[in-house]
Parts: structure tokens; sequence; C-alpha cells
């Protein structure tokens, strides 16, 4: 009304009209704003009735069911209470029954159950399955060994020898501290077998095995040890380049070595080291490399074995087993002769076929077995002389070392 009146009067510039505008304008913008919160506010209110109407829906939704439970349980009441009406009416008829009629029967003696066992009599029948027990296991332990002797004999290879089992704790260098035991008898048989044949001026014996626990180095360095012990000039070779521990037995530094020698890092003469035995000489296996593959494969571990036959009688090489390493293959062939290393519990005819196998593959010209961990010598009657043929030219030699055992 007020700018109405002022049309009349003025113009819009004038500063009464102007101010009567904005006034005008500030209000519309209130009551917009006004109605734009009551409209999310009415917003709100018509989500929260939707809500509550889905709610209600939902729990409308589950009365049918609750009305079935329950009328499905008013049904069970109503069985179970005429049940229940029935079965005490039938108590009540029966207690008057018993009541009316009383037995004249009287029990003289109650009856009883002997538990005890007839038969079979529970000691004699232990005693028995005892002594079926033991005869069964020396008859399986007989058969055993009888089966193993057998097999040995069928086969084509030559049981070098048999390695009693030892409790010594340095059973590694048993030969060198205690010569006079029966360990290292053993060992002095496996040396007089093995020098019959000894017809070069230096002989390479690679000790294999197929597995880590079969006693293979204890084997290699005790083979060395009994040839130093008459003289030979011996060295051994620790092959196996992966797990070194050759060195640790002779407390020798492994910082130079097989490794180091065929990378050009170092002479021959800087990997030879002498042990505290006379006639006894060490290679270790060097320090760690990455490519052991390459370097047992290398044409410098040919040369560096050629080098050493011009200087020792003996070069014993200690491989690693067979399988932790398939390296141990790939350098048979430097070896005149190999020793399979197995457990005597453990040469079985699938052993037997094994080494028919890896002769045949490898092309091994000369392999003996040599049988580890004897707790009793029961296959010495099996021995055979196979592993080498025999010539006049070493039955001097074969003199000779007997002589100087005589000494040992």
């Amino acid at each position: 009304d007020k700018k109405r009146e002022l049309d009349k009067k003025f113009t819009s510039d004038h500063p009464d009209m102007i101010n009567v505008i904005n006034t005008i304008d500030i209000l519309k913008k209130k009551i917009v704003k006004s109605l734009n919160v009551y409209e999310v506010s009415l917003q709100k209110h018509i989500q929260d009735i939707k809500h509550e109407k889905k709610k209600l829906q939902k729990t409308l939704k589950t009365f049918p069911k609750k009305e079935r439970k329950l009328i499905d349980y008013k049904r069970e009441y109503e069985v179970y209470s005429k049940m229940y009406t029935y079965l005490l009416k039938l108590k009540v008829q029966k207690t008057v029954s018993f009541g009316a009629v009383k037995s004249n029967y009287k029990i003289v003696d109650k009856a009883f159950t002997d538990y005890s066992t007839k038969k079979p009599k529970p000691k004699l029948f232990i005693a028995v399955q005892f002594l079926i027990g033991i005869i069964m296991g020396i008859s399986f332990i007989f058969l055993k060994e009888l089966f193993r002797g057998s097999l040995i004999n069928e086969s084509s290879f030559e049981l070098l020898g048999e390695i009693p089992h030892t409790k010594s704790k340095e059973v590694y260098t048993e030969v060198l501290n205690n010569p006079e035991s029966n360990f290292s008898g053993a060992f002095r048989r496996i040396r007089n077998k093995f020098a019959q044949n000894f017809n070069k001026e230096s002989e390479v014996i690679a000790v294999i095995s197929e597995n880590e626990e079969d006693g293979k180095t204890t084997v290699a360095i005790n083979f060395a040890s009994i040839f130093s012990l008459v003289a030979y000039r011996t060295i051994l070779i620790n092959l196996d380049l992966k797990k070194p521990m050759l060195h640790r037995y002779f407390t020798i530094d492994n910082r130079y070595g097989v490794s180091n020698y065929i990378k050009n890092e170092c002479e021959i003469d800087d990997i030879i080291y002498p042990t505290l035995h006379d006639h006894l000489d060490m290679i270790s296996a060097g320090s760690h490399s990455n490519n052991i593959t390459d370097l047992l494969k290398s044409k410098k571990l040919n040369l560096l074995i050629e080098e050493l036959k011009n200087r020792y009688d003996i070069i014993v090489l200690d491989t690693p087993s067979i399988q932790s390493s398939s390296d141990t293959l790939d350098i048979l062939h430097l070896a005149d002769e190999v020793l399979f290393v197995v457990k005597k519990d453990d040469y079985t005819y699938d052993k037997n076929d094994y080494l028919k196998k890896l002769i045949k593959t490898q092309k091994i010209k000369n392999l003996a077995i040599v049988l580890n961990n004897m707790k009793k010598s029961a296959m010495s009657n099996i021995y055979k002389s196979s592993f080498f043929n025999k010539t006049d030219n070493n039955k001097d030699d074969f003199s000779k070392l007997l002589k100087e055992e005589e000494y040992i």
C-alpha cells in the first residue's frame, strides 16, 4: 500500500521509493527462505512417515506367521493335555487294580551274573600272543637280512665294504684319531680290497650318495685318511659348493677353495691346505657362488684334477648328495671309481634299480657300494671281487701294502 501511494507521488528513482522497493525485496527473500525451510521439513516428515509405513507393513506381514504358530501351539497343547488326562486316568485304574489283586509269589534268591572270563584265559592268551610277536619279529629280521644279502649277491655291483655303527662324537676323523678301532678296521678292509686293483699312478675316487643322511662325508674323510696312514699322497676335495662342511672338521679356512680357483681368483697352490696329519691334504669348497652348476661344468675343474694327478696318489671327491643337487652327476666323469654310500636298511630293490639306471644314464664304468651304519655285520659272506679286473701288475703293490699295514 505504501508503494502504491509513493508511485503516485514520486518516480522509481526517488530515495523513498528505492527504500520501499529494497524492503519489499528483503521480505520476499525471507518469505522464500522460510518456505524452503518449511518444504525441507515437510519432506523429512514425509520420509519419516514412509519409513514408519514400511516398518508397519513389514510387521503386518509377520502376523499371519505368528498367528499360524500360535494355532500350532494351541493344537499341540490340546493334544498333550488330552494325553496327560488319559495317562492320569490310566494310572488311577492301574493303582486300583493292583490294590485289588495281590500276588502270592515270593523271590527266594535274586539272579546274579558272573562277569569273569571263561575262555580264552587272559594270561595264557597274552603269553601266547607275546611269543608269537617275538617269533614273527625275529623271522622278519632274518628274512630281511636274507633277502638283502640275496639282493646284493644277485646285483652286478661290488660290495666294497661295511661300515659299522659307532657312537663316537668325532666319527668324521675316527680313522685318524683311533686307527685301532673296529670302525677303522672296516676302512682298512675297504682299502685292502681297493688296493688289489690299484694299477694307476693316481686314482680319482668320487664318493656319492642319494640322500644327505647316508653318511657320505664321513666315508669320504675316513676313506682318504686310511690311505694317508700307509704313506699314500692323498688329497680330499670338497665339491659340495652349496653346503660346504668339510673344512670345519679340519679347522681349515674356507676363504679360498675350488670356486675361487675356477673363477681365476687364485692359483692352485693357494687352495691346497695341509692337515695336521702326514700325507693328507685338503681343498675346501671356497667362497659361496651363485652359479655353482657353471663352476662344476667348467673346464678349469678338469685341469685342476689333471694337475692333482701329477702330485697325489689318491684323490677323493666329496660330492653333494644326488637328491639335494643334480650337479653331482655332472662331475662323475672326473672319477676313475665311484663309491655309492647307502645305509644298510635303505638298500632295497628300488635302490638297486636306481643304481642300474644311474650307471646306464651316466655311463659309469666302476661303481662299488659301501653299506653304512651296520650295527652288526650280517653280510660278510657276500663280498665279491667284481669291482675291477685283477692283473698281475698289482699283486706286488698289494703285498707291499699289507707289509706297510703291519706297522699301523
